[in-house]
């Protein structure tokens, strides 16, 4: 079951003009039951219930976002026991994700995390980072705060850690609390990072000891951004304000 959170939606706007909505979602439903693979209708013949879970992963993999909605919920509401109830619950956050609507996303997922133990089919690192990327869209960016610090220590993929940390340095610097940035900054440096992170990283905590009046530190963490293969626009800002605290420590050879 090949499901992504696309960073592109689908439309059945042209669809809609043609057929009511009703059957536009038939007419979806039908095209992903062309679409199954003939393991899956042996698997169907065997569990009737599955008509309903391949139909909307079909229609999901096809980007039909509104009808893979409608099949993932009636699958959960009439087999919510089912051994593939897990898979279909994010199937259903998927397609909301994909559709934009992350508020309604956000409870399919945060089920998803209560359970102690998840298929491998559903990645847990995942959707940890999916709800707080869903929380941040939504506009609840101290929920998202909260979200990424409570599970950061579960998350095993270095790069959904790594985004993770980023996060949580990104929030604390927007609301300007620059011991926080200092303390998760020197994490997130550690942390597998490409250059450009790392370039981000360093001058979020260059500039939050600059604010602290520690330009010392500060100098010596911008200093790490020059050799850097990342974005002119790091290196442009952290050269410019590590010249700002060599003029602040009277170093007016390297200012």
């Amino acid at each position: 079951m090949s499901m992504t959170a696309p960073d592109q939606t689908f439309s059945l706007e042209g669809m809609e003009r043609l057929i009511p909505d009703r059957l536009g979602t038939a007419a979806a439903l039908l095209l992903a039951l062309l679409m199954l693979l003939p393991s899956q209708l042996q698997a169907q013949q065997k569990d009737p219930a599955l008509d309903l879970y391949y139909l909307a992963t079909g229609a999901y993999n096809r980007k039909l976002y509104p009808a893979a909605i409608g099949g993932f919920q009636e699958f959960l509401q009439k087999h919510a026991n089912h051994a593939k109830a897990d898979q279909a619950r994010q199937g259903l956050a998927l397609s909301f994700y994909a559709q934009k609507q992350y508020a309604q996303a956000i409870p399919q997922l945060s089920a998803l995390l209560a359970k102690p133990n998840l298929p491998k089919e559903v990645s847990r690192d995942r959707i940890i980072l999916m709800q707080g990327q869903c929380l941040l869209r939504s506009g609840q960016k101290d929920q998202a705060r909260a979200h990424f610090i409570k599970e950061e220590a579960r998350l095993k993929n270095p790069a959904y850690k790594a985004s993770a940390l980023a996060a949580i340095c990104d929030i604390c610097f927007g609301k300007r609390e620059w011991d926080q940035v200092d303390s998760w900054a020197k994490r997130l440096v550690k942390a597998k990072l490409t250059p450009n992170q790392m370039a981000r990283g360093l001058y979020q905590q260059g500039f939050a000891n600059y604010q602290l009046k520690k330009s010392e530190p500060a100098a010596g963490v911008l200093e790490k951004v020059t050799p850097l293969a990342a974005d002119a626009i790091w290196k442009t800002r952290s050269s410019y304000l590590l010249g700002e605290c060599y003029t602040v420590l009277k170093n007016h050879e390297k200012a």
